[in-house]
């Protein structure tokens, strides 16, 4: 999808929240790979918005324009309190925002209280380091799922959300966390090996978990994760 029509898809969707939604909706915001810097050919608009009016979540829809898929979503305030509070993962989704709609100085505000808030929670290291451990904790949970007899589609999945979350609690630990997203995550945690004292087995395990095509691979690469995580 170039550039200039997921710039025309942006327009249309500001201007259908102020012609339709003005009095339903908080705030409109976009992120992702358009707002980054990131985009390539296939990228698609990512954008969700904070209701203010069960009308509100109307807005929301799911299409497809030249085989690009996209959503435009809803969060209410309390998931985004909860993103900030490093309690759910997903946290360039405040950090890393451009706004494209906000009904009052005061929503705005309200929203730019919870980036501080967020800026101020990975800072703090107690709290960080305790974010960090139940993303962790999480994903150990996840490894005794992919202990039991499940079919390899399975296994794979449960493998990839494992070193997901790990590599989430290795940022966060490190107070900080991928703003570029998924697509990026690994060379992210190889730039984050570099600038902090994370071994660098987690990288190795984390490719090894990728690219294993076995069954007992991906158990194995997926314990190697945790062992590594714990020597942090």
């Amino acid at each position: 999808m170039s550039i200039a029509v997921n710039e025309k898809l942006v327009t249309w969707i500001e201007e259908k929240v102020k012609s339709e939604y003005a009095d339903d909706i908080s705030l409109a915001l976009l992120y992702g790979s358009f707002v980054n810097g990131t985009a390539n050919s296939r990228s698609d608009i990512d954008c969700y918005f904070i209701p203010r009016t069960e009308r509100g979540y109307r807005l929301a829809g799911t299409f497809m324009i030249a085989g690009v898929g996209y959503d435009i979503f809803p969060m209410d305030w309390e998931r985004v309190r909860n993103i900030a509070n490093l309690e759910e993962g997903l946290l360039p989704l405040v950090g890393d925002v451009k706004v494209l709609y906000s009904s009052s100085e005061e929503d705005l505000g309200r929203f730019r209280g919870l980036q501080v808030q967020m800026k101020d929670n990975l800072a703090d290291k107690q709290k960080s380091q305790t974010a960090a451990r139940k993303r962790a904790e999480s994903a150990y949970k996840l490894y005794q799922d992919m202990c039991k007899p499940n079919p390899l589609v399975e296994i794979r999945k449960l493998a990839g959300h494992i070193i997901m979350q790990l590599a989430d609690a290795a940022a966060i630990y490190n107070n900080d966390y991928f703003h570029c997203g998924l697509k990026m995550q690994f060379q992210d945690l190889l730039k984050l090996q570099k600038e902090k004292d994370i071994p660098i087995r987690i990288c190795e395990e984390y490719l090894h978990t990728v690219q294993a095509k076995q069954r007992r691979n991906l158990s194995g690469t997926a314990m190697g994760c945790f062992v590594r995580w714990e020597s942090i």
